[in-house]
Protein backbone atom coordinates (compact mmCIF):
# COMPACT_ATOMS: atom_id res chain seq x y z
CA UNK A 1 0.00 0.00 0.00
CA UNK A 2 2.65 2.69 0.99
CA UNK A 3 4.68 1.24 -2.23
CA UNK A 4 1.16 2.56 -4.43
CA UNK A 5 0.98 5.57 -2.56
CA UNK A 6 4.18 6.68 -3.02
CA UNK A 7 4.12 5.95 -7.04
CA UNK A 8 1.38 7.77 -6.89
CA UNK A 9 2.51 11.19 -5.21
CA UNK A 10 5.80 10.73 -7.57
CA UNK A 11 2.97 10.69 -10.80
CA UNK A 12 1.45 13.99 -9.07
CA UNK A 13 5.18 15.52 -8.59
CA UNK A 14 5.61 14.55 -12.35
CA UNK A 15 2.39 16.47 -13.40
CA UNK A 16 2.94 19.64 -11.43
CA UNK A 17 6.58 19.55 -13.01
CA UNK A 18 5.14 19.14 -16.56
CA UNK A 19 2.74 22.13 -15.67
CA UNK A 20 4.80 24.84 -14.96
CA UNK A 21 7.54 23.95 -17.77
CA UNK A 22 7.28 24.34 -21.34
CA UNK A 23 8.43 22.12 -24.32
CA UNK A 24 11.57 23.30 -26.06
CA UNK A 25 14.72 25.00 -25.28
CA UNK A 26 14.44 28.72 -24.30
CA UNK A 27 16.42 30.96 -26.23
CA UNK A 28 19.43 32.75 -25.45
CA UNK A 29 18.16 36.19 -24.53
CA UNK A 30 16.25 34.57 -22.06
CA UNK A 31 19.13 32.26 -20.89
CA UNK A 32 21.03 35.53 -20.91
CA UNK A 33 18.73 37.49 -18.65
CA UNK A 34 18.17 34.76 -15.98
CA UNK A 35 22.19 34.54 -15.96
CA UNK A 36 21.95 38.28 -14.80
CA UNK A 37 18.58 38.09 -12.41
CA UNK A 38 20.19 35.17 -10.96
CA UNK A 39 23.85 36.88 -10.40
CA UNK A 40 22.03 39.72 -8.91
CA UNK A 41 19.09 37.83 -6.65
CA UNK A 42 20.64 34.16 -5.82
CA UNK A 43 24.37 34.04 -6.19
CA UNK A 44 25.56 35.01 -2.58
CA UNK A 45 23.81 32.34 -1.19
CA UNK A 46 23.80 29.55 -3.99
CA UNK A 47 27.38 30.82 -5.54
CA UNK A 48 28.01 31.53 -8.88
CA UNK A 49 27.84 28.29 -10.09
CA UNK A 50 24.84 26.55 -8.60
CA UNK A 51 27.18 24.90 -5.44
CA UNK A 52 25.68 26.64 -2.76
CA UNK A 53 27.13 26.11 0.54
CA UNK A 54 27.89 22.91 2.46
CA UNK A 55 25.06 22.82 5.01
CA UNK A 56 24.32 26.24 4.37
CA UNK A 57 23.07 27.15 1.39
CA UNK A 58 21.52 24.18 -0.82
CA UNK A 59 23.45 23.84 -4.45
CA UNK A 60 21.52 24.01 -7.27
CA UNK A 61 23.82 22.37 -9.57
CA UNK A 62 22.78 18.74 -10.58
CA UNK A 63 19.83 19.35 -8.04
CA UNK A 64 17.64 16.22 -7.93
CA UNK A 65 15.30 18.41 -5.95
CA UNK A 66 15.08 20.77 -8.47
CA UNK A 67 14.36 18.07 -10.86
CA UNK A 68 12.14 16.07 -8.96
CA UNK A 69 9.13 19.21 -9.06
CA UNK A 70 10.32 22.84 -10.85
CA UNK A 71 7.33 24.41 -9.49
CA UNK A 72 7.86 23.91 -6.10
CA UNK A 73 11.16 25.85 -6.93
CA UNK A 74 9.12 28.75 -8.13
CA UNK A 75 6.84 28.45 -4.88
CA UNK A 76 10.23 28.60 -3.20
CA UNK A 77 11.32 32.08 -5.38
CA UNK A 78 8.14 33.56 -5.02
CA UNK A 79 6.83 32.41 -1.22
CA UNK A 80 10.55 31.57 0.35
CA UNK A 81 11.03 28.42 2.90
CA UNK A 82 12.44 27.62 6.23
CA UNK A 83 12.49 24.11 7.27
CA UNK A 84 14.16 20.85 6.42
CA UNK A 85 15.10 20.01 3.07
CA UNK A 86 16.89 17.25 1.37
CA UNK A 87 19.20 18.12 -1.89
CA UNK A 88 21.21 15.11 -3.18
CA UNK A 89 21.37 13.35 0.20
CA UNK A 90 22.45 16.25 1.98
CA UNK A 91 19.77 17.81 4.47
CA UNK A 92 19.50 21.72 5.00
CA UNK A 93 17.23 23.10 7.80
CA UNK A 94 17.16 26.74 7.11
CA UNK A 95 15.33 29.70 5.54
CA UNK A 96 15.25 30.93 2.21
CA UNK A 97 13.77 34.81 1.74
CA UNK A 98 10.95 35.66 -0.92
CA UNK A 99 13.42 36.98 -3.45
CA UNK A 100 10.62 36.86 -5.61
CA UNK A 101 8.25 38.52 -3.79
CA UNK A 102 10.29 42.01 -5.55
CA UNK A 103 10.40 40.39 -8.75
CA UNK A 104 7.84 39.98 -11.89
CA UNK A 105 6.85 36.97 -13.39
CA UNK A 106 8.76 37.24 -16.18
CA UNK A 107 11.76 37.87 -14.28
CA UNK A 108 11.10 34.62 -11.72
CA UNK A 109 10.71 32.34 -14.84
CA UNK A 110 13.51 33.39 -16.65
CA UNK A 111 15.98 32.57 -13.46
CA UNK A 112 14.49 29.14 -12.60
CA UNK A 113 14.34 28.52 -16.69
CA UNK A 114 18.71 29.64 -16.29
CA UNK A 115 19.16 27.50 -13.29
CA UNK A 116 17.13 24.39 -15.06
CA UNK A 117 19.51 24.57 -17.81
CA UNK A 118 22.64 25.44 -16.00
CA UNK A 119 25.27 23.26 -14.19
CA UNK A 120 23.97 19.69 -15.21
CA UNK A 121 20.16 20.51 -14.69
CA UNK A 122 18.08 18.55 -17.15
CA UNK A 123 16.78 21.55 -18.67
CA UNK A 124 13.51 22.95 -19.35
CA UNK A 125 11.22 26.34 -19.51
CA UNK A 126 9.41 28.13 -16.48
CA UNK A 127 6.90 30.17 -18.05
CA UNK A 128 5.55 33.66 -16.65
CA UNK A 129 2.03 32.36 -15.98
CA UNK A 130 3.02 29.42 -14.30
CA UNK A 131 4.57 31.88 -11.94
CA UNK A 132 1.30 34.11 -11.75
CA UNK A 133 -0.43 30.85 -10.86
CA UNK A 134 2.00 29.77 -8.09
CA UNK A 135 1.65 33.84 -6.86
CA UNK A 136 -1.56 33.90 -6.72
CA UNK A 137 -1.72 30.70 -4.45
CA UNK A 138 -2.84 28.51 -7.08
CA UNK A 139 0.02 26.48 -7.15
CA UNK A 140 0.88 24.96 -3.85
CA UNK A 141 4.86 24.38 -4.27
CA UNK A 142 4.36 20.76 -5.82
CA UNK A 143 4.44 18.44 -3.08
CA UNK A 144 3.65 21.01 0.10
CA UNK A 145 7.59 21.35 0.66
CA UNK A 146 6.67 24.67 2.02
CA UNK A 147 5.65 23.07 4.84
CA UNK A 148 8.51 21.56 6.24
CA UNK A 149 8.80 18.55 4.31
CA UNK A 150 12.00 16.45 3.85
CA UNK A 151 12.29 17.09 0.48
CA UNK A 152 14.45 20.15 -1.83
Amino acid sequence: MKLRLNLLFAGMLSLAATTAMAAGAPDAATLAKGHSLFENNCSACHQAHGEGMPGVFPNLAKSDFLAADPQRAVHFVLHGHSGQITVNGVTYDGSMPDVGASLSNADVADILTYVLNSWGNPGGQIQPDAVAQVRSGGGNGGSGASEGGSQK
